[in-house]
């Protein structure tokens, strides 16, 4: 109730009188509510009152350096309180970063996101929903458990309908010739807009948490009582009004008479046209005072600024319902598989059945049946897609977690979901169709042999993800029975998809990247390159070796290239820039987390101004401290291949409700142009010469040509230990697939990883 009272105090304060004495005697009996709030820790709360006194002042002012001066002391006043609070620094902590910290300061805001990303657009339906995870959800996070089991529509036309309470406060107030009314009308439209911006904005992520109930919707006995009070005054003051109107239609009628009756005289009649409609101007104004006039100049001046208020209102609200959506289109997937949020997951489990994931050719990938009477998920291929397709249980991984929201909501026509409904039938999960081959996948899981490792193969013009195979494996059939085993195992690394999240140091594969700044530093010079390899390559008391000693004598670019000479490439990474350098390798995203559908890594890379020689020297061979991704190695040469093009990679082709509708339909995009086609040309002419003429001439027996780079990665100190690489594409003339490879502790990459990719690329073009 104080609220309300406040609002009339604050009327009463400035209606007639906004001289500066008045305004100062307002403003500290406003700070004084303020500050005592403040003492209590109910920052929400003050926050109320200071923006309620802000704009009412505003209003019966007509002064914008009043706003001005307001919003730059509760700018201030922000600042300081971040400082001088605990917890108002964990709340902006939290709300910059909700999922650092799920397990304690996060754990109120990401279980409420985990409420709006669950119940989607259209809801999972009154009492369906798991509210009761939130804490305070009766009262700070009511609305998430609106949105939840009523959709993100419903919950965006309450917020619409909050705004038509606002706005029609204003309305009222616009209307209103009494100052008084106005502003009590204006205040009390203020004090609740503001409140419903906190509360749902703080639940929502739009605005840091601040505590307070949504009016008329949270739990609390005098939080509606004080909202019905706060109405019923608004629809008094309406009444006020509707007085006012009739008075005054009863003056203009009286008016109206009065000049009808002159009309009718000899001396209207001898007046011209324009002479009468001057003479009307002058009997209507003589009936306002000067006092009148005044009044009516208030109003008018006052009525803008109270224009102002509602656009920016409208503005807030909007923004506010616009991060909602914002975050339901962008984040809402991960959110919902997030394997915080369970709990939510297995009441749509039992609504609905699991769907279908299929391969590109319609096979089926992974499918729930029925087993001894239970719904269990079925892998016909066991360990072939274990990491790409991934498991269901115990949280998820790969497709069934990334494409969860899809696999157990359920889009069939209405009509099919009330027969279901009653017929006590689970609605059948959308089905998510993938890029995947089971052929090529085939060929490259036996290629890889019992070699620990990855393969990526994709198609170089669009980005899709034809086969990704990642070893040592498991059966996602056994998730259950070997679950424990499987968190236990600290070395294998089963659950990790080697392919996209497993970091390697990339041996001479990197040579790719080091080769194309050369080539961008010296675009007129770098045919001319000569290079004596005796073996090894000295700077500064730092030494770099070839692979196995080897030497090779005089050597130009390409030779260099093919070759994979270590003591050539270092001679050429001493000489690089690298400011361009770091440049040229944030545009192949280097980094930074992959845009693609599974988990990935960033490839990790330092080339910083103070890298000395040495460091310099091991980066641009591929070794020290760098490490990538298969997957970031397998866009750079699909890049080269596809004329200087990255694009992004993608393993979802589209998801389609169970009576056939297309729901969603994932295309190719672009990166964007990480290298001219120029340089992409003498980039495929170098890569040709690996596998035609050096460390790639195993597979150049292939019916095809095949442009490529080996690698050999030493990882430890015992030299003969290292990761063979092999990444690739074909045919060099016209290319359609690029294939990577990464074999751990294999040895050469020529001899070990490029037969690997010889054998799928086969695969793929003779078919």
């Amino acid at each position: 109730m104080i609220k309300v009272v406040f609002t009339f105090f604050i009327a009463g304060l400035l209606a007639y009188n906004v001289k500066q004495k008045r305004v100062l005697l307002s403003a500290a009996l406003a700070a004084f509510h303020v500050l005592v709030l403040v003492a209590s820790r109910d920052l929400g709360s003050a926050l109320i009152y200071f923006v309620t006194y802000v704009v009412m002042l505003y209003v019966a002012s007509g002064k914008k350096l009043y706003l001005l001066a307001g919003i730059g002391g509760g700018m201030v006043a922000a600042v300081a309180g971040y400082f001088l609070f605990s917890h108002v620094r964990s709340r902006v902590l939290v709300w910059l970063d909700p999922w650092g910290d799920i397990d304690n300061k996060g754990y109120q805001l990401t279980q409420s996101l985990f409420g709006l990303a669950t119940g989607g657009w259209f809801g999972m339906g009154l009492g369906h929903g798991s509210p009761k995870s939130i804490p305070y959800v009766e009262e700070d996070f009511v609305f998430s458990a609106v949105a939840e089991e009523m959709g993100v529509f419903f919950a965006i036309l309450l917020i619409l309908l909050c705004l038509s309470v606002v706005l029609s406060a204003f309305v009222i107030a616009g209307r209103l010739k009494d100052p008084f009314y106005r502003l009590v009308a204006v205040g009390l439209g203020t004090c609740y807009g503001i409140q419903v911006v906190l509360t749902i904005g703080g639940g929502t992520g739009f605005i840091p948490l601040t505590g307070v109930t949504l009016p008329l919707i949270s739990n609390g006995g005098t939080s509606v009582v004080v909202s019905i009070t706060l109405f019923g005054v608004l629809q008094g003051i309406y009444m006020l009004r509707m007085q006012e109107y009739d008075v005054e239609e009863e003056e203009r009628e009286l008016l109206d008479a009065e000049w009808a009756e002159y009309l009718e005289s000899e001396e209207a009649a001898a007046l011209d046209e324009d002479a009468l409609a001057e003479k009307e101007e002058d009997f209507y104004a003589i009936y306002l005072d000067d006092e009148e006039a005044e009044a009516q100049d208030l109003l008018v001046r006052q009525n803008r600024c109270i224009a102002v208020q509602a656009v920016i209102y409208a503005l807030i609200y909007v923004l506010m319902f616009s991060n909602i959506i914002r975050f339901l289109i962008l984040q809402g997937g991960e959110a919902m598989t997030n394997s915080y949020n369970q709990k939510r997951v297995a009441i749509l489990e039992q609504d609905n059945r699991r769907g279908t994931i299929y391969a590109a050719d319609g096979t089926v990938l992974a499918e729930s049946v029925i087993k001894d009477g239970e719904e269990v998920r079925n892998y016909p291929f066991s360990e072939e897609f274990a990491q790409v397709v991934g498991y269901a249980a115990k949280g998820g991984d790969g497709i069934e977690r990334r494409m969860q929201r899809y696999l157990i909501t359920s889009d069939i026509i209405l009509s099919e979901q009330l027969r279901n409904d009653m017929a006590e039938r689970k609605d059948p999960g959308n089905d998510v169709h993938t890029t995947l081959l089971p052929d090529l996948q085939q060929v490259a899981y036996e290629a890889l042999g019992n070699n620990r490792g990855a393969v990526v193969v994709s198609d170089v013009k669009t980005g899709r993800i034809l086969a990704m195979v990642s070893k040592p494996a498991y059966d996602p059939n056994q998730i259950e029975e070997i679950w424990d085993t499987l968190i236990d195992d600290e070395e294998s690394g089963l659950l990790v998809n080697r392919a996209s999240q497993g970091l390697y140091p990339p041996g001479s594969t990197f040579k790719i990247l080091t080769a194309l700044e050369y080539i961008r530093e010296n675009p007129d010079t770098y045919e001319k390159y000569a290079f004596d390899c005796s073996g090894s390559f000295t700077k500064e008391d730092s030494t770099i070796q070839c692979f196995h000693g080897s030497v090779h004598g005089e050597e130009d670019l390409y030779a260099s290239f093919a070759n994979s000479c270590n003591s050539s490439f270092a001679n050429i990474g001493v000489s690089l820039n690298k400011e361009n350098f770091a440049q040229t390798l944030a545009d192949m995203h280097f980094n930074e987390t992959l845009l693609f559908d599974l988990d990935n890594n960033p490839s990790q890379i330092y080339m910083g101004k103070d890298l000395n020689t040495n460091d310099m020297m091991q980066t641009c061979i591929g070794q020290d401290k760098t490490q990538v991704s298969p997957l970031q190695m397998n866009l750079v040469t699909a890049a080269i291949a596809n004329g200087g093009m990255m694009m992004q990679p993608y393993v979802i082709e589209r998801v389609v409700t169970a009576d056939g509708r297309v729901l969603k339909r994932f295309t190719p995009k672009e990166y964007g142009m990480v290298l001219s086609e120029e340089e992409a040309e003498v980039m495929t002419e170098l890569m040709k010469g690996v596998v035609a003429y050096g460390t790639g001439k195993r597979i150049n027996d292939l019916p095809f040509t095949v442009a490529g780079k080996t690698g050999s990665a030493e990882f430890s100190s015992i030299k003969t230990q290292s990761h063979a690489w092999f990444t690739g594409f074909a045919p060099a003339e016209d290319p359609q697939i690029a294939v990577t490879v990464i074999m751990e502790n294999a040895g050469s990459g020529g001899e070990k990883a490029a037969p690997v990719a010889g054998k799928v690329m086969q695969a793929y073009l003779q078919k």
